[in-house]
């Protein structure tokens, strides 16, 4: 099978995981929450670090600031966000990965100036190498994509550090915190307009 059949095959597995939670849930705003993420998935490609121009820089002064790790992909994309104002414009992106066409989880990356990076992977794939395994071969997509401009008012109001509220089943967000997303979620809209 060659590899856009494949790609296609795994998207449109992705899509009815997503159309049996959204019908198996008992909540209408998750089950809309579900729906949502179903129609805006769209695969995308994450290129390696040092391909993209100023990321190795803004990863340098992000982790001056704050320890990058494996593991914290929410909190390290995040953390790339913010440390990127002023250079170049660095953004937050939440969707799914897909390990080897058969793991599936959601996770969290970044991009600049429409090319797709993740310093977690590259973080666990350091680690991997050290102790001889590999990651897989990973597969991108992407649920949405937020500058910092979009995606400060949702984290203004949070104590803690936390996945932003597109994930709100792991959130540690109450609806009251992220109005915006729960209104257009319940009157059937968009997150963002």
């Amino acid at each position: 099978m060659n590899s856009d059949k494949l790609n296609i095959t795994i998207g449109t597995r992705l899509r009815r995981h997503l159309a049996i939670k959204a019908k198996s849930t008992s909540s209408k705003i998750l089950a809309r929450f579900y729906s949502w993420q179903r129609r805006v998935l769209q695969q995308v490609t994450v290129e390696e670090i040092n391909r993209i121009t100023g990321v190795q820089r803004i990863i340098n002064d992000a982790n001056q600031l704050h320890y990058l790790e494996p593991k914290l992909c929410y909190d390290n994309a995040l953390t790339l966000t913010t440390s990127g104002l002023g250079q170049q414009e660095v953004c937050y992106v939440e969707g799914f990965v897909v390990v080897n066409e058969s793991l599936l989880f959601s996770h969290a990356w970044n991009s600049t100036e429409g090319r797709y990076f993740d310093y977690t992977r590259e973080l666990a794939n350091e680690v991997a190498i050290q102790v001889e395994k590999s990651l897989g071969r990973w597969q991108y997509f992407k649920v949405i994509d937020l500058s910092f401009r979009e995606l400060y008012p949702h984290t203004k109001s949070c104590r803690a550090p936390i996945q932003i509220p597109y994930f709100r089943k792991k959130s540690r967000l109450r609806p009251s915190n992220s109005k915006i997303l729960w209104r257009a979620l319940r009157d059937g809209g968009e997150p963002l307009s």
